[in-house]
């Protein structure tokens, strides 16, 4: 949909740079009224996750150009803030191996674009929508933050491998 004015996708692009420019000045703030950086990280995350499952929900039922657009740059503007919250957790617990562990992560993240392709060709045969597959995708992204926030600990990755090291 996006397609039928690139001009939407320039604005997102710029939107994205910015966010994440505002968003470190957030946790900036944050972290100076004492808020703890775990904290911030994973709100960051969670919310984030939880916010482009209902951006990316709503971009598919989308009856407009101009909705999708502004539903593509809530969809950006969230995943900037999972960014926040996961590229300092990477630094802080990969230190040197920091680049190889985000290049990893980011590959990894790539399989399943390879993969549901042909679900979501025959979803779309199917259905005859592109519904279902955004239904799928935010469904993906709502239960994965939910098991992201159950299994987390009150720990920082740093305080769990300094305890797993001197075990």
């Amino acid at each position: 949909m996006l397609l039928e004015w690139p001009e939407a996708k320039a604005c997102s692009t710029c939107l994205f740079a910015v966010a994440g420019f505002l968003s470190g000045v957030v946790e900036s703030l944050l972290i100076a009224k004492g808020v703890p950086q775990l904290t911030i990280r994973r709100f960051s995350t969670v919310g984030g996750a939880v916010g482009m499952g209902i951006c990316s929900m709503l971009y598919g039922l989308s009856q407009s150009v101009f909705q999708a657009t502004g539903f593509y740059v809530l969809y950006m503007l969230f995943l900037q803030s999972i960014n926040a919250g996961i590229v300092p957790n990477m630094y802080e617990l990969g230190g040197e191996d920091s680049a190889m562990m985000n290049s990893s992560a980011n590959a990894l993240c790539q399989i399943p674009g390879f993969l549901c392709a042909p679900l979501e060709l025959l979803l779309r045969r199917y259905t005859g929508s592109w519904a279902t597959i955004y239904a799928l995708g935010s469904g993906s992204y709502l239960l994965t933050s939910i098991l992201y926030a159950r299994l987390l600990t009150q720990k920082s990755a740093r305080e769990l491998l300094e305890e797993r090291n001197s075990a």
